[in-house]
């Protein structure tokens, strides 16, 4: 690492509870990781994922843990079969200065970014997500940005920066590299029609969670286009996932919670991932904690099943042409050799296409069939919308 001297960011775990080894079997996540312990920091030289606890909630009602993480606990404690090289760096250390913790948060992801590493950080308030999103800037290039969140967090004109506003910070930071945004599962009764009619006006977008419960794979082609991901724990339900003070009856359940991050996982264009606003207090019988350590295992096993496709190469790719009504909705898809998956190319003569160059867009199969019997799939309509 040549940016940061980065163990002076963080404090070591618990060295009784997580330095002996012997207390996991040779298949367990805490038998595996290379965690910071005593004063010895984990090298990052082949680092794939980098794993860190940001306890700052001064824009939350949530707290941090006081003691050990439960969510770590329960984390090292789950079998794997291959496993990502991943490095534990501990808690990030923080001061009094609010915004020199989110300074040092920004520091922190873009010198892991910079070294090919991912940063998977575990909140804190939502509003950290700010943070992350700086980094990415860093390299001044377009952000697709997509968050699992039961509302959008816009807040109001004159709020400061909060869990409940971090989204009208990040919209309106300059310099704007914000490209795409989309809000997965969120709730009707959560969000004003206002705010659904301002996220269209600006051409970004949304899948309600009674959309995904429908159809769940629809989400699949959001998060393989999206460099940036923040997962607001409210966005579970209760009966999952209740240590958290904004938590409701409905929302995603286990298994859907855990088939999203899969996805998550998979994406080859994904850098960052953070989980946000868990409150360890409220976590009593620690399923909070179990869930949100499964959440991370099975975007772990997304990562594992990478399969390079960020820009797909044309050898590897069967195209299909669709022809619509006018020349507006002629479509034209792909679909890999390697891994099944489908794109919607634009090509570089597109008249919406204003770089000039090839570009894809994630879709499904279910695309692909709406278009050859006469129907205008929804993703060829957002790719349209952000296009022109």
């Amino acid at each position: 690492m040549k940016d940061l001297n980065l163990a002076k960011f963080f404090e070591p775990l618990n060295t009784d509870y997580f330095s002996v080894k012997e207390k996991w079997q040779s298949t367990q996540i805490g038998y595996l990781i290379e965690s910071f312990i005593d004063h010895k920091f984990p090298d990052l030289s082949y680092c794939e994922i980098a794993i860190f606890n940001v306890n700052e909630y001064n824009g939350s009602s949530n707290k941090g843990p006081e003691d050990i993480c439960k969510i770590r606990k329960n984390f090292y404690d789950l079998h794997v079969e291959n496993m990502p090289r991943i490095k534990d760096l501990g808690n990030l250390k923080l001061e009094n200065n609010r915004k020199q913790n989110f300074s040092t948060i920004t520091d922190v992801c873009y010198t892991l970014l910079n070294n090919g590493t991912l940063p998977i950080l575990v909140g804190g308030g939502h509003d950290i997500v700010y943070a992350m999103y700086k980094a990415q800037t860093k390299f001044k290039k377009k952000i697709s940005y997509t968050c699992i969140d039961s509302k959008f967090d816009i807040g109001l004109i004159d709020d400061k920066l909060s869990n409940q506003s971090h989204l009208s910070k990040i919209i309106k930071a300059k310099p704007n590299y914000l490209h795409n945004y989309t809000n997965l599962a969120y709730q009707s009764f959560f969000v004003s029609p206002h705010a659904v009619k301002m996220l269209e006006t600006i051409k970004f977008s949304y899948l309600r969670l009674g959309d995904i419960r429908k159809n769940i794979s629809s989400s699949e082609p959001i998060l393989r286009d999206s460099n940036m991901l923040s997962l607001d724990i409210s966005s579970i339900s209760s009966a999952f996932a209740k240590a958290n003070n904004y938590c409701s009856p409905n929302g995603l359940n286990g298994n859907e919670i855990c088939k999203l991050l899969f996805y998550a996982g998979v994406s080859d264009k994904l850098k960052s991932f953070g989980i946000f606003e868990y409150n360890q207090n409220l976590d009593q019988d620690e399923q909070t904690a179990k869930l949100i350590s499964q959440i991370i295992w099975y975007f772990l096993e997304g990562f594992q099943s990478r399969v390079s496709e960020d820009i797909p190469s044309s050898k590897n790719l069967i195209f299909y042409n669709v022809t619509g009504e006018n020349d507006t909705n002629n479509m034209l898809f792909c679909k890999s050799k390697l891994s099944n998956r489908w794109w919607i190319v634009v090509k570089k003569d597109h008249r919406y296409n204003k770089l000039k160059v090839d570009q894809f867009f994630a879709c499904s199969y279910s695309d692909y069939e709406l278009a050859i019997n006469g129907d205008i799939p929804d993703t060829w309509l957002r790719v349209i919308k952000l296009l022109s």
